[in-house]
């Protein structure tokens, strides 16, 4: 099925009711498609099938209804990372011609800035000059689901953003599949602060899709975003790993009141196990954890059922450190160097989905193996009872004197020093003798004086010598990446700057 069409079966559900709460805005899903549809009319005036439509904006309303434009006129919505610099854009503009811009009032400066740098001739309009629409119950729907609805672009482990195409019938199934599997229902009201330039937020168009009521932020802010939780009675939240551990930090599940929340949905990258208990502890409502990668969309779900058995000692007992089984139409395997598949592992994570576009095997073919497996780039392994278990990336992995060490083995052990650990993250750093030195990167909690020494001697007393901390640098918060999520390339730019023997 295509996107519209699911948004528009909601739609003729529920026209009345609620369907995003932005800021001081609330619409129903009627006024969603009469805002989607001033942007439909302009596009079919102004473009062809096929474009490509840059989307330079923070969330939003009128962003949603743009996306949403773009799948029923059959043209690629392409919204990229407001926060990257003049130049980044402008690089991405020469890199990847686009034939229309939308842009909000805040990203005016930068978009107009990289423009004129990157492409100059690029046809733009702020989302307010667009006018009404003439026809604004307009519902028709486009045919087919291989053309591409949507793309996304990630940076990946180099740096460099590279485009990840999905069509509608990848997406599609992947919301009909995830939904189900996450239990998602038209009774949630489910808020987020996901950036829709991200896959993450694509959850917030799954909730359209399902015809429940989405609460969108801009972004993070404590205070803000836990209010109106309270004020809007949501039922299912999403906190990327950084933001769990920052409200560990603060109190904040013990601030605010989570009666009416009956999940909090977590991914993005690793939640070391003691925060994973320690939110289970504090929270009386489910924990649920999603991992995949942009361009698989999501390979597997921890459930909430699962996170309870852990609790109760049911199942193994190194079930909270996996990122659950694979959901439903998705193969794992796990690959050894040369490609080939061994039972448990460790290896690296290959994916066959039908929720991953074949138009990506035109951009990244050298990524897939010749029976469509792709190579996610992670390390991990499978238990007997299907579980994955994430050891880390494949690039991040540090070699020190001829050993192999993964930080998020090392990440884990300290952050069990719950008492006085807020966050860490651990790097492999060039050392003349060894190769590579692991240093780890500590925000303690407020009055904790752990030492260096108490660290490095604590690791040594839980993994293998060889794999503890050769420095410990204490920062008063981790810097993250433009994405939002803690970055060891960026705390390796750091080091090189600031910390290099």
């Amino acid at each position: 099925m295509r996107l519209e069409q699911m948004f528009y079966s909601s739609a003729e559900k529920f026209p009345e009711k609620t369907a995003v709460v932005c800021k001081d805005s609330r619409v129903s899903y009627r006024q969603v498609v009469q805002g989607m549809n001033r942007f439909r009319e302009y596009l079919e005036s102004n473009t062809k099938p096929g474009d490509k439509i840059l989307i330079v904006a923070h969330n939003s309303i009128e962003q949603l209804e743009l996306m949403l434009a773009c799948f029923a006129s059959d043209r690629v919505a392409c919204p990229v990372n407001w926060r990257m610099s003049k130049q980044d854009l402008s690089e991405m503009l020469r890199d990847s011609p686009f034939s229309f811009c939308f842009y909000d009032e805040a990203c005016g400066e930068l978009f107009v800035s990289a423009r004129s740098q990157g492409q100059p001739e690029l046809q733009a309009r702020k989302f307010e000059e667009i006018p009404a629409a003439e026809k604004p119950d307009y519902m028709e729907a486009g045919t087919g689901e291989d053309s591409i609805a949507l793309q996304f672009f990630t940076s990946g482990s180099t740096g460099k953003p590279k485009c990840v195409p999905h069509s509608h019938g990848s997406l599609g199934r992947y919301a009909k599949v995830y939904s189900k599997v996450s239990g998602w229902s038209s009774e949630d009201i489910y808020e987020t602060q996901s950036n829709l330039f991200h896959l993450s937020g694509f959850s917030c168009l799954i909730s359209l899709f399902v015809g429940s009521t989405l609460v969108l932020m801009d972004r993070f802010r404590e205070e803000e975003f836990f209010q109106t939780m309270e004020k809007e009675h949501c039922t299912r939240i999403s906190l990327v790993p950084t933001l769990i551990s920052k409200c560990l930090s603060s109190g904040a599940f013990h601030k605010y009141d989570f009666t009416s929340v009956r999940k909090i949905v977590y991914g993005g990258s690793a939640l070391p196990l003691a925060q994973v208990k320690r939110t289970l502890a504090e929270c009386a409502c489910s924990l649920e954890q999603a991992y995949g990668t942009t361009e698989t969309c999501n390979i597997s779900v921890l459930s909430g059922e699962d996170h309870i058995r852990a609790v109760n000692g049911e199942g193994p007992k190194t079930l909270l450190e996996s990122v659950g089984k694979p959901i439903p139409g998705v193969e794992v395997r796990i690959l050894d160097e040369d490609g080939n598949q061994v039972k448990e592992g460790p290896g690296e994570v290959a994916v066959r989905s039908p929720f991953l576009s074949q138009q990506l095997h035109k951009v990244r073919g050298e990524a897939f193996a010749a029976d469509g497996f792709y190579r996610t780039g992670d390390i991990g392994r499978m238990d007997s009872e299907g579980y994955l278990y994430l050891i880390d990336r494949k690039n991040d992995m540090i070699v020190s004197g001829g050993e192999n060490i993964y930080p998020r083995e090392v990440e884990n052990c300290i952050s069990h020093l719950v008492e006085d650990v807020s966050m860490v993250v651990v790097i492999g750093v060039p050392d003349p003798y060894w190769g590579e030195k692991v240093v780890a990167f500590v925000v303690r909690h407020p009055g904790s004086n752990i030492t260096e020494k108490e660290i490095i001697d604590f690791c040594r007393g839980q993994i293998a010598s060889y794999k503890k901390p050769r420095r410990v640098i204490f920062l008063d918060r981790i810097p993250l990446n433009t994405n939002g999520k803690m970055s060891r390339k960026l705390m390796k730019k750091i080091y090189a700057s600031q910390y290099a023997d």
